[in-house]
């Protein structure tokens, strides 16, 4: 005797994947959504500030970045001078996202942008996935294991 598997419709948990995947479209789709937070700070070789360069970024230093800025980023410019190198390091939220460094005679400059709430600390590693993006994944592969 072979079992019916019971119809999408009349699966009680389908309800809830509906409900999921509902607001998982509406929290994606959503023109307003929350700010993204970075840290905002500078400190140099020559007058260094440990609460942006150790290995804890200070919460003080978080800030809301503004609605074109989609990007946390740390810029590190090395200096060679008196054959001696002076870093400058520079967290701020960016409206571009860049992974690069630029060379200009002694001095080099890189960028490295995140796109996750105060992932431009000294410790964190930089996260390009949008948590958006992997919550519509999951409803939707939750959506297709039901309707199969």
């Amino acid at each position: 005797m072979a079992t019916e598997r019971s119809s999408f419709k009349d699966s009680g948990d389908s309800h809830v994947t509906i409900s999921l995947l509902v607001l998982t479209i509406i929290a994606c789709c959503s023109h307003t959504t929350l700010a993204l937070v970075c840290y905002n700070c500078n400190s140099t070789d020559l007058l260094p500030n440990p609460k942006c360069i150790g290995p804890d970024v200070s919460s003080t230093y978080s800030v809301e970045c503004t609605q074109g800025e989609k990007y946390c980023m740390v810029q590190t410019t090395t200096a060679t001078v008196l054959n001696h190198p002076v870093i400058h390091t520079t967290r701020l939220c960016s409206d571009l996202f860049l992974h690069r460094c630029i060379y200009r005679g002694v001095v080099k400059t890189c960028f490295d942008s995140c796109t996750e709430d105060l992932c431009n600390s000294a410790t964190s590693q930089a996260k390009y996935s949008s948590p958006s993006r992997i919550l519509l994944t999951a409803a939707l592969c939750l959506l297709i294991q039901e309707l199969l």
